[in-house]
């Protein structure tokens, strides 16, 4: 046996058959100081410790009069002279100065875009917020002939490549270090995300040479993650032709990321249909599916190994989305519940947070080591009305980790009104960034589109910043350092057509992606189907 111990106390050191020694950095599992003046560190000879933050830097509540800062590792009130910067800045509005001890701030402004990238005539954009570790961004388009492309460009917007693609993709792409996998067609390829150029491809059918009858054309992957541990697990539907009906029939494929082959397959009964899959820390895979029972169907959450066994099942009650990290697997169901499994004891249920019956939830949520996120409509009643009625709204939900409770809600829009947001991303400065567009509501009111900021932990607001107007932000959005990225659409109420997608780009300078946990869709930039 190769030892592969480093020597480092920071550092978990693992072996793994294709890439040899793995020494991951397990600073972010050292425990927090518990309080705003010192830092947790970690030294390579005596482990996890803590250490004074520079003097000057805020410990408390300040004003102009007033202010909590640190000197020497230890909180102190100093007095806040004229001329000191004071004021919550944000993407729109910047820090103020004290003048007679009141803040004197500028007026907020308007977003303006970064720059803004248009798909070629007639192409569609498909953009899910990838980004490889470089920060360049890879999407996809495809003509009105069918024909698709794959496309990356650089943070500020200049393309890289235009790759064309064998067929309309049936998965969102994901990247793998340098590898960006897509399935496309009864294919599941891998290429590299620098250049595009080809590295493997899979014939899907061709994995399933003891199907009879034969596999149809339609056999395509549906999903794929990567596993953390050399390898990618895909959801693969197969379709069969028996006697006159088509038949879809499902398994789990796990793949070498470095060349494609067949490590394990682990086919579905006929009467479970999966629908999600993501990949925990510790290479798990976790799926949700329907089980069909007596003319109707129940919600499970699957739990395999990275050799494709089965570590345990669950019963739950919906199967809209999932999300991992933390030793957790969290899913709304049922509409009214987040419901919370140990990843470790193979989908134990935890408490669920239960949520009154006129909350609902709908999105994918996230979670961070402070707490779990999700988006969903709320009704409320009417008792003044002419007839009692529900007016619907938009809210944001917050739930405390581990204890799987709620925690807050702060609502989004006013009632009967119709807003769309766009996918949740955690900020490193605990803040959950999203934005809202106003979509159709009755009456005289301002209805323009925001980028907004809440505190994750209490859920109270940080920002709102005006975006450009006339417009629809509401797809895939994407948070690195500095700059966020969103999928966006014009509104046009009047159009035969309806505009194509677009990609936008915003400068939100200090802001950037939380390192740890279930923190933007699928897990991560990558969209690898795991925790960061």
């Amino acid at each position: 046996q190769r030892s592969c111990d480093d020597g480092n106390a920071c550092t978990a050191d693992a072996c793994d058959p294709e890439r040899g020694c793995l020494h991951s950095d397990t600073t972010a599992a050292c425990p927090s100081p518990g309080d705003a003046c010192h830092v947790t560190i970690c030294n390579a000879v005596s482990g996890c410790g803590f250490a004074d933050v520079p003097d000057g830097n805020a410990c408390g509540a300040s004003d102009c009069v007033t202010a909590h800062v640190c000197m020497r590792g230890a909180c102190q009130v100093a007095t806040v002279p004229d001329g000191a910067a004071c004021g919550d800045t944000s993407p729109c509005q910047g820090s103020g100065t004290c003048h007679a001890q009141a803040c004197v701030q500028p007026a907020p402004t308007q977003l303006v875009p970064a720059w803004t990238y248009q798909p070629p005539w007639g192409a569609t954009l498909r953009f899910n917020g990838l980004a490889d570790e470089q920060s360049n961004l890879h999407w996809t388009e495809c003509a009105m002939t069918g024909a698709c492309t794959l496309v990356s460009a650089t943070r500020d917007g200049a393309v890289l490549y235009r790759a064309p693609l064998g067929g309309q993709p049936t998965s969102d792409p994901l990247i793998v270090g340098d590898l960006l996998v897509v399935g496309w067609g009864t294919h599941l390829e891998a290429r590299r995300a620098s250049d595009a150029s080809p590295l493997w491809s899979v014939n899907l059918p061709t994995l399933f040479p003891a199907t009879k009858p034969q596999p149809l054309p339609e056999t395509q992957a549906v999903a794929v993650v990567d596993d953390g541990h050399g390898g990618l697990v895909a959801l693969v539907r197969i379709v069969v032709c028996q006697g006159c009906d088509f038949e879809p029939i499902t398994a789990l494929i796990g793949l070498s990321t470095a060349s494609g082959a067949v490590r394990w397959v682990h086919p579905f009964a006929r009467e479970e249909v999966p629908s999600n899959l993501v990949d925990d820390e510790a290479g798990r895979t976790w799926v949700t599916a329907h089980v069909l029972v007596d003319g109707g169907s129940t919600g499970a959450l699957f739990g395999y190994s990275t050799a494709g066994v089965e570590l345990g099942r669950a019963t739950t009650l919906d199967t809209v989305s999932l999300a991992t990290a933390g030793g957790q697997v969290v899913l709304p169901s049922n509409a009214h519940l987040l419901d919370f499994f140990s990843a470790a004891d193979a989908g134990v249920a935890l408490s669920p947070s239960s949520l009154p019956p006129e909350w609902a939830i709908s999105g994918e949520p996230l979670i961070g080591a402070v707490g779990a996120w999700v988006t969903g409509p709320t009704a409320q009643c009417c008792p003044t009305c002419e007839c009692p009625y529900s007016q619907y709204g938009l809210s944001l939900t917050g739930f405390a980790v581990p204890a799987a409770q709620l925690s807050w809600r702060q609502p989004l829009s006013a009632p009967d009104s119709a807003p769309t947001a766009s996918s949740l991303v955690l900020a490193a400065s605990g803040d959950l960034v999203f934005a809202l567009s106003p979509g159709f509501s009755p009456g005289p009111q301002a209805s323009h589109p925001t980028l907004n900021a809440v505190t994750g932990t209490s859920g109270v607001p940080r920002f709102s910043c005006q975006l450009p107007p006339d417009t629809s932000y509401a797809g895939a959005t994407l948070l690195s350092t500095g700059r966020w990225y969103v999928a966006a659409q014009m509104d046009c109420f009047g159009c035969v057509l309806t505009p194509p997608p677009f990609l936008v780009a915003f400068d939100v300078p200090g802001f950037a992606l939380e390192p740890r946990g279930w923190t933007t869709l699928r897990g991560n930039p990558q969209r690898s189907g795991r925790p960061r």
